[in-house]
């Protein structure tokens, strides 16, 4: 099996928990805490390697199987956010990450909100997306 094969089935990596959000703080030097976090998807191997996206994202960016790593990166913010509120620790704001392959989906909008209430995240005001400028 190619090195890339490992990465390109989404399906499969979320189906064996290897699919994750890992939290890069966004830091404010004056108030001296940690204002919003940037959601950053990783690969964990069962080994316990971990994955950075240069590994992977190549190989999936411009592919429909894009839409799905963004759909369940989306999911675990809205878990961790509604985790952090039934344990009453302050939330904060998160980016994801999201392809430009969503610029043509028509329902995009209604499918992410949709998620955000089944998963009966808290806010809305605290999921943000960014339109990723690779290629």
């Amino acid at each position: 099996m190619k090195l890339d094969s490992i990465f390109t089935n989404i399906n499969a990596l979320i189906k064996n928990n290897e699919l994750h959000a890992f939290y890069q703080p966004i830091y404010d030097v004056e108030d001296n805490k940690i204002v919003a976090a940037e959601a950053l998807a990783r690969i964990v191997k069962k080994d316990g390697k971990i994955y950075p996206p240069n590994t992977f994202l190549p190989f999936i960016e411009e592919s429909i199987d894009a839409l799905t790593l963004d759909y369940h990166i989306i999911e675990d913010v809205c878990k961790l956010l509604s985790e952090r509120k039934k344990r009453c620790i302050p939330l904060i704001p998160i980016t994801i990450n999201i392809s430009k392959m969503h610029i043509y989906e028509n329902d995009f909008v209604k499918k992410v909100t949709s998620l955000i209430e089944i998963i009966s995240s808290p806010d809305k005001s605290n999921i943000h997306a960014l339109l990723s400028d690779s290629k």
